[in-house]
């Protein structure tokens, strides 16, 4: 038996399969957005200012959940932030379990901040040293180490009053050398007991320069038309010098003084036997005086 079939339509070609395949085909690279006229995210620095100790270690100011400030030493050195027990007592921040604290806010001078910072509350024997011995010239309340310096690329040109920083996206891990329990290697350990030892022995500060403080020998009044004598000591170098009650003091080695400040913040520049040129409205006159100062309290 023969089955007549109808006629099949002329079959047109499958255009919409072929595209699909083709589309399918391309690279990742040709399916991409065109992003190339797109300019990235502007990284977001900051100028971080900073002073060099008398021992030439950078130094920064930052607070600690509002509180401080905080006079922090960079160390690349040291595997976290470190504060001392001393100055966290002082600023009311607890130390957590086993030293260690995450505090909500580290606001470092010009801007940078992190938040959720784990550090020790601790005094590190570098910092106790110093401190003991007054070498910084400043009390020093900690160390910035790894884990904060880590999240910024730092410019440092030490001949501006200033740093860059720049925030990074990463990460840092979690610092070595110092363990979950707080504890550090032995011998990082000895090190610090010996210095603490050390310290023991050496605990001297740099000897204080003493400058016999100047006296004039008046009493002075700072009325609304000037710096004015109330009284000269007798036998004081304002006394020798022809000084008397109610002249009004107008110039300090020939600087202006218009207040007591004034004259204070002029005559701190020089100590005890100083000739001194002081000039005195008398009666409507100016005159002109030389004091030697003399050696008083």
């Amino acid at each position: 038996m023969v089955l007549d079939h109808p006629p099949r339509p002329a079959r047109r070609p499958c255009w919409r399969w072929f595209l699909t395949l083709l589309v399918a085909l391309l690279p990742p690279a040709a399916l991409a957005e065109d992003k190339s006229h797109i300019k990235p995210a502007a990284e977001k620095s900051f100028r971080v200012p900073y002073q060099l100790t008398d021992t030439k270690h950078i130094l920064v100011r930052a607070r600690i959940n509002g509180k401080g400030p905080f006079h922090f030493i960079i160390d690349t050195g040291a595997p976290t932030l470190f504060v001392s027990t001393e100055s966290a007592k002082k600023h009311g921040l607890e130390a957590g379990k086993e030293g260690w604290s995450e505090f909500e806010k580290l606001e470092i001078e010009g801007g940078p901040v992190l938040e959720g910072v784990k550090a020790r509350v601790e005094t590190p024997f570098q910092v106790s040293g110093m401190n003991a011995m007054g070498l910084p010239g400043i009390r020093l309340d900690g160390m910035l180490g790894y884990t904060v310096l880590a999240h910024y690329r730092i410019e440092l040109d030490l001949t501006k009053p200033h740093m860059i920083w720049t925030r990074i996206p990463w990460q840092p891990p979690a610092p070595q050398g110092i363990s979950e329990n707080g504890q550090a290697p032995a011998e990082i350990a000895v090190m610090g007991n010996m210095a603490k030892l050390l310290q023991m022995f050496i605990q001297k500060r740099p000897a204080p320069v003493f400058v016999q403080r100047r006296m004039l020998g008046v009493e002075l009044s700072d009325s609304g038309s000037g710096v004015t004598i109330l009284r000269v000591l007798p036998s004081s170098p304002a006394a020798l010098a022809g000084m008397k009650e109610g002249d009004r003091i107008t110039h300090f080695q020939e600087k202006p003084v218009t207040s007591l400040a004034d004259l204070h913040a002029l005559a701190a520049e020089h100590a005890a036997k100083e000739e001194l040129s002081i000039q005195v409205n008398r009666g409507g006159k100016e005159q002109v005086l030389s004091v030697k100062t003399g050696r008083g309290l």
